[in-house]
């Protein structure tokens, strides 16, 4: 606690500035709003993609095995969050 409150005064490591800077607008598919559709959207439309699938296989309007559709779309599903989640970080970050 002494020496604490007797500690010198901190300096900077090299000059700085007292001007803010100023930063560029956004464009509109950097914006939060827009980057929530479109990471929301392109997995919905993937997982209605597959959903359909499984459902006519249930259905009995085309034939395929269910274990393995439903294995394939859950690992589609996974993958195609990931890269959208990745994608927005990365626009973000631009």
């Amino acid at each position: 606690m002494f020496g604490f409150n007797f500690r010198p005064k901190r300096q900077p490591p090299c000059a700085t500035r007292r001007i803010p800077k100023v930063s560029p607008r956004l464009s509109w598919y950097i914006e939060p709003p827009a980057q929530m559709f479109l990471g929301g959207l392109i997995p919905f439309l993937i997982i209605f993609g597959e959903m359909d699938n499984i459902y006519a296989s249930l259905w009995s309007h085309k034939v395929c095995g269910a274990f393995n559709t439903l294995l394939r779309d859950f690992i589609v599903v996974i993958i195609t969050t990931i890269v959208v989640e990745v994608r927005d970080r990365l626009t973000l970050l631009e």
